[in-house]
């Protein structure tokens, strides 16, 4: 399945984030055992403030200090669950999606967020 993933993702160009919009990107986290593919997720907190409860992908807003937005995918996938990208080979970027919703102030907002898939090397 992973080699699968792998091929498709060769061949595919992710389209540009559109800058006028506020950035963020999440790691879809996945790895086969017994010809299974199994996605690590998490759960947020029911305290937080945005999206308090929810299953997500690990990742969210670029920060200054991120060169792209698959440095911001790796370092909050570090913040939320710890991992460590040396154990990780990084297969390929999806498309840009966007994300309507409110934040913390309940205004209306979309967000252009950009996946970066992953895969165990283990």
């Amino acid at each position: 399945m992973i080699q699968a993933l792998t091929s498709r993702l060769i061949d595919f160009t992710a389209k540009s984030p559109d800058e006028n919009l506020p950035q963020a990107a999440v790691l879809i986290l996945c790895y086969e055992k017994d010809d299974d593919l199994f996605f690590i997720m998490t759960k947020r907190s029911n305290s937080l403030p945005s999206h308090p409860g929810e299953v997500a992908f690990p990742g969210w807003k670029k920060e200054e200090n991120d060169k792209d937005l698959k440095q911001t995918a790796l370092r909050e996938a570090s913040e939320e669950i710890s991992i460590d990208s040396s154990n990780f080979e990084i297969l390929g970027l999806l498309e840009v999606a966007a994300e309507h919703g409110s934040n913390a102030f309940g205004r209306e907002t979309d967000v252009k967020i950009k996946i970066v898939c992953v895969v165990s090397k283990a």
